[in-house]
Order: structure tokens, then sequence, then C-alpha cells
């Protein structure tokens, strides 16, 4: 879980990143998830972000952007093949407060706003909404196909609620790629 908290404090770090392509349709076929992207917002440099599956930025804005960290599920020390659909609400509850302690213990000048369990399409959730320095986050973690999806989203606390739409729209559109298992036919 400090590893969790770790990568969200890098992610609080970042300010401006060059940005290289037009973001759309976005596919990782090594952690097997597709998500659309809008077509106003460009796909950062990976090279500057290696520990992100992607990260998104809004060229209208200093420092809005959207990042996808995907981790083993042990991290968040859950098992492997569980997720937060398996978990009674209390066991949910109880790993918010865990959560938002080793944020605080980790970053202790981070204020968490709020953590709550929420849904999206067949997927439970967990939300956290946090403020570092001038920036206001919202944190979302769920567990899909054997890992822990995380995807954060920062903004100044001024554009927060302007961004906010669309990165709840972003994460709606979240879903696990269709491997082609079909057996290929003999050629006669």
């Amino acid at each position: 879980m400090k590893n969790i908290i770790l990568i969200a404090f890098l992610f609080t770090s970042f300010l401006l990143i060059p940005a290289t392509t037009q973001a759309a349709i976005y596919e990782d076929t090594q952690n097997n998830y597709q998500i659309n992207l809008p077509d106003d917002w460009v796909i950062a440099n990976p090279l500057f972000y290696p520990e992100y599956s992607f990260l998104i930025e809004q060229p209208a804005s200093t420092n809005t952007s959207i990042a996808m960290m995907i981790s083993d599920n042990s991290e968040l020390g859950m098992a492997k093949n569980k997720t937060f659909n398996d978990l009674s609400d209390k066991e949910i509850d109880t790993f918010m407060k865990l959560l938002s302690k080793e944020f605080i213990n980790i970053l202790p000048k981070v204020k968490i706003e709020s953590t709550k369990a929420i849904f999206f399409p067949k997927q439970r959730a967990i939300e956290i909404t946090y403020l570092y320095q001038d920036n206001k986050f919202c944190l979302t973690t769920f567990l899909m196909n054997g890992k822990a999806y995380m995807l954060f989203f920062c903004s100044s606390q001024q554009e927060y609620q302007k961004f906010l739409p669309t990165y709840l729209k972003i994460l709606n559109t979240l879903k696990p790629l269709t491997l082609n298992t079909t057996p290929s036919l003999p050629l006669i």
C-alpha cells in the first residue's frame, strides 16, 4: 500500500510534461483494458512517466492531468482473484480508512476531503478526494483482471470542478479488452 501512496505522491509532483500525440481511444494490451480519452487532451510522452500506463493533459490548463497506474492486487493487501465487489461494506470502509491513514503518514500535508465506495458499470471502486499544495486530486481505485487499477485526476483547486465531468466520463468508458480466443480453423 505504501507503494501506491508513493506513486500517488509522484503524480502530485507532475507539472507540465511535453506532449506528443492527440488523445483518442487508448488500448493497453499488456494490462488488458481500453479507455476512451477526449480529443482535446494530449497524451504525454511515455518516457517521462514510465510508472503510468498513460498520462494525458488538458492543454488549456497549466496542471490538469489524468493518469492510470496498474499494479498487483497484493499492494492493496488483496488476493489476486478478489475485487471490491467481493468485499462487504464494512470491509470496504476499513480499507478506505487504512488507505486514508497511509496517505497522511506518507504525505503529512495531504488533506483528505472524502473517501467513498462508488459504482461504475459492473465495478465497485474506492474514490479518495484529497488536497495537496494548490491542487485537488481524485484517485479512483478498482480491481479487474487480477490487477489494481488506479486512475488519478489532478487539477488546480480553481479548475477542478470544470474538468471533473471529463474525468468521470473517461472513468465510465473503461473496460477490459475482450481477447480473441477463437481457434483458427485448419486450412484444407
